[in-house]
């Protein structure tokens, strides 16, 4: 049976038989897939613990996991590749394998449900020779389908009377081994299958309890623990899989809007669409055309065969599950509304999609609901084999054999494509260029850019990064710039940024990333535009013309010395924080810390969305060798002095710390139920012999040199500190104290308007001090009323404050201007009011239109247009009602002037 599978796989992709080590199908994913597997062969062959870490997108890393990583294929493609030296070879034998598994799967499972081997022959035809599988033909991860009718099938036999079979080990860990393979195969068709299994688990339990109420029949208790063993098996094969793709998707906060699955959501012409390439309806304009995610026609022959199983089928609940599943899988298809025709507006009639997207985890991560029409699939080819099974049971078997014959041919005539498109990619006529890079003349270049590139991987852009992407195979070269099903944000902004090159910043910055080379096409440029970019290169001394390989040129760019700390050999290596201020560019931060931690660094603080995990956590008080902070950002706040700056560039200050500065401690306590922290009035000071303890911190006391405590205050009004024998006057606004730390030093308070910010130990001897600092002091609270929000702030240490209010769009996460405006602070009050409906007011100097979204409103200092602010308010409107509106109380704190 297989065999004949084999024999029609090639068949229906012919003439891919004939260039099966020379061609691929003509699209950018085909020679994405076919990259993949040449790296996972070439990593499990030089270095498999580097399999994640593929050199695209740099410097993220385990960008394999950036789409289907095909590990487990590879374990069949890595032999031939390595024996042939041609993933393209691989790549084929794999497509033609997918649809050999996918037809033995659907046979399979026709048989578990009943089906006499030549009916149960066409159920998986119809499961492996669809239009749906012929639409994906250049995704090798979506040919990988039939893993879960393998799955379902085992189930199947597994729940069947003990008498009739069912309730074996082996099909529990069929189960549990197929279910395990598909989730770590494609991460859709596993998320896909857990729900097919848990229904069917479901159904079969309420029939076993029916029956054991209406009969007496005992409840199979085992074949529930024989199951878990199953499951258990699951989770053993796909989990090591899966981990790394939570990962990335938790660092770069993967969710598809709204809009985005709008635009991949099946509209019901999608059920009766075909390819262009169809030979029956496509090529003559019988049934409409439409892209390869929305041809999802199931063929006339199968769906008037599965219509029949009603009446020619004997009903059971297994039957009436795979009716359930089709049901339920075309209404996923739908998306967010139905439609028509993609593009239209929903009809008024409510899908399940968008409840199940705000609801179950998982669902915001998939970008392509009308792939559900693969399960609809899965329902309908069991339910037509069942059905052609009754109509021709008791005819002749010369008889039988020819009608099961013509429906086989009816399917495939319905579903065909062949000859496909084929391009030719036999790796010896690639550009030269690239092999010559693989050479060792080119070891020392790391990481490298190939020009030109657009601003948005779209259109022709696309296919020349793809195809770049794909000659890396030759060289291994890291490359910024790639191709993958999840493109980081940090590479987006990065291809809008080398559209300002030969600007010296932007060399600058892509060295401070590390890229070393960049390799420029004269080919693919206009005369004066490459004259343009060469010369501008040319004209910088961190530029260097390395040579030319055919049409390409190669530049070399200066090593930054920015990214090597400052090392002691006698010491080990610094430890740092990095703030993770929004303010910083996350892609040079990401690109830093990388470098930092490989020369054996210890780095410490939060992590970025979109860009990186979080470091280790600060221990209290600790203050590392170095700092990473926005330019904009208050060293002083993490124990640094400005004084103590090593470089500064693009948004970026690198700080050292002060030697004398012993410990530093944020005194802001965030409350429960509070957003911003709250402040102390009084810090405890106690000194012994050895140790000294700052509030929660402990330091050591390494010698018995005189120490001095600095603190940061904020005060509304002029007062004084008190404790000890201390007494130090201040002024309104924020001051810095510096008191010499004694014993008698215990319990520091100050006015009730007045408090702590931070405290700090020096190693220094100086009188007590008083220093006023520049900046603002701020308090704010605010109710909403009607639909409006007012906001109350009590301000010193500035004239004018401003208010902000942003949002994203409920329907496609789109940004908001609302409102922006300031007002004067007046005896050191201030206050807002908005309509937030029909924002209208003489201090507003921006003012958008209100629409159904999230929205945060901002405390802001109007002189400074890079100043983020301080939330103090947070609402949402939906259907141009204002719900969810809560006043973020801000307490008394500081912000220092930079």
């Amino acid at each position: 049976m297989s065999l004949l599978y084999v024999v029609i796989a090639i068949g229906m992709t012919w003439p891919l038989a004939l260039h099966l080590d020379s061609a691929l199908t003509e699209n950018a994913d085909t020679l994405q897939q076919t990259w993949i597997l040449a790296w996972n062969a070439h990593a499990l062959a030089h270095d498999p613990l580097q399999v994640w870490h593929a050199p695209i997108f740099y410097p993220y890393p385990s960008t394999a996991a950036y789409h289907d990583h095909h590990l487990i294929l590879s374990l069949l493609a890595a032999p031939v590749i390595w024996l042939s030296n041609n993933p393209v070879l691989a790549h084929n034998l794999l497509v033609l394998l997918s649809f050999v598994v996918a037809g033995w799967g659907g046979y399979t499972l026709s048989r578990a449900l009943g089906a006499q081997p030549g009916v149960a022959f066409v159920g998986g035809l119809i499961f492996a020779f669809s239009t749906y599988r012929f639409a994906h033909i250049m995704q090798l991860n979506l040919l990988q389908s039939g893993w879960m009718a393998l799955a379902m099938a085992a189930l199947v036999r597994f729940l069947q009377p003990e008498e009739a079979g069912g309730g074996s080990w082996r099909d529990a860990l069929r189960v549990g081994f197929w279910s395990g393979l598909q989730a770590a195969n494609a991460f859709y068709y596993g998320f896909f299958l857990a729900p097919l299994i848990l229904g069917y688990i479901g159904l079969w339990v309420l029939a076993a309890l029916w029956a054991q109420v209406r009969t007496g029949t005992a409840f199979p208790w085992r074949y529930l623990g024989r199951l878990s063993a199953g499951g258990v098996l699951a989770l053993l094969v796909c989990v090591p899989f899966l981990l790394p793709y939570l990962a990335i998707y938790r660092t770069l906060g993967i969710v598809r809007t709204i809009r985005e699955l709008d635009h991949w959501s099946a509209p019901l012409s999608a059920f009766f669409a075909v390819l262009p390439e169809n030979w029956l309806y496509g090529r003559t304009g019988l049934l409409p055309q439409a892209p390869h995610e929305l041809a999802l026609f199931a063929g006339f022959v199968t769906l008037g065969l599965a219509l029949l199983s009603p009446l020619l089928v004997r009903r059971s609940w297994q039957t009436g599950f795979w009716w359930l599943t089709l049901v339920v899988a075309v209404l996923l298809s739908f998306g967010t509304g139905l439609r028509w025709e993609r593009g239209d507006p929903p009809l008024p009639v409510p899908t399940p999609y968008p409840l199940l997207y705000q609801m179950i985890p998982g669902f915001g991560a998939m970008r392509v609901p009308s792939r559900w029409g693969l399960i609809a699939l899965l329902a309908l080819a069991p339910l037509a084999a069942l059905s052609l099974g009754r109509l021709i049971a008791r005819r002749p078997s010369r008889q039988q054999l020819g009608l099961v014959t013509l429906c086989s041919v009816l399917i495939l005539g319905e579903h065909g494509v062949a000859p496909l498109t084929l391009r030719e990619q036999a790796l010896g006529r690639l550009d030269p260029l690239y092999a010559t890079l693989g050479t060792p003349e080119y070891a020392d270049v790391q990481v490298m850019i190939e020009l030109p590139v657009g601003a948005l991987a779209r259109g022709d852009d696309l296919q020349r990064t793809t195809e770049r992407h794909f000659a890396s195979l030759l060289h291994w070269k890291k490359l910024p710039i790639a191709y993958g099903a999840l493109i980081p944000f940090g590479t987006l902004d990065l291809l809008r940024s080398l559209q300002s090159l030969p600007n010296p910043q932007i060399v600058d910055y892509l060295r401070l990333l590390g890229v070393d080379t960049l390799v420029i096409h004269a080919d693919q440029y206009n005369p004066e535009a490459f004259a343009a970019l060469t010369s501008g290169l040319e004209a910088q001394p961190e530029v260097t013309l390395r040579g030319q390989i055919g049409a390409a040129l190669l530049y070399r760019l200066t090593p930054d010395p920015r990214r090597s700390l400052p090392l002691d050999a006698t010491r080990p290596p610094p430890h740092l924080l990095i703030s993770n201020d929004e303010r910083m560019p996350g892609l040079a931060v990401l690109s830093l810390s990388r470098a930092w931690q490989e020369a054996g660094s210890t780095l410490y603080g939060p992590g970025r969305l979109r860009y990186y995990g979080s470091f280790a956590p600060l221990p209290v008080g600790m203050i590392p060798s170095y700092a990473l902070l926005a330019s904009a950002e208050d060293p002083e706040r993490y124990g640094y002095r400005a004084t103590n700056q090593v470089w500064r560039a693009h948004g970026l200050t690198l700080y050292a710390a002060d030697p004398t500065v012993v410990a530093n401690l944020e005194l802001g306590v965030v409350a429960s139920g509070m957003f911003h922290p709250t402040y102390p009035n009084q810090v405890t000071i106690k000194v012994e012999e050895n140790r000294i303890q700052l509030g929660t911190v402990t330091v050591p006391r390494r010698t018995a040199e005189p120490m001095m405590v600095e603190l940061d205050i904020a005060a509304q009004r002029d007062g004084e500190l008190t404790g000890g024998n201390a007494i130090l006057k201040y002024a309104s606004g924020l001051s810095r104290l510096r008191l010499p730390l004694t014993p008698g030093l215990t319990a520091l308070h100050l006015a009730p308007d007045a408090v702590f910010l931070r405290v700090r130990l020096l190693h220094d001897q100086q009188p007590a001090t008083v220093q006023s600092i520049p900046g603002r002091v701020l308090t704010s609270t605010g109710a909403f009323v009607g639909s409006s929000l007012i906001i109350e702030k009590t301000a010193s240490g500035t004239a004018t404050l401003g208010l902000r209010i942003r949002g994203a769009a409920a329907y496609d996460d789109r940004p908001i201007r609302l409102v922006e405006g300031a007002l004067p602070v007046n005896d050191g009050r201030v206050r807002f009011e908005v309509d937030l409906l029909n924002p209208q007011a003489a201090w507003m100097t921006e003012r958008g239109k209100p629409e159904d979204g999230r929205y945060i409103a901002y405390l802001v200092n109007p002189d400074d247009p890079d100043d983020q602010g301080l939330p103090v308010a947070q609402f949402q409107l939906v259907g141009g009602v204002l719900q969810q509106a809560q006043i973020v109380v801000l307490p008394l704190t500081g912000v220092i002037a930079q």
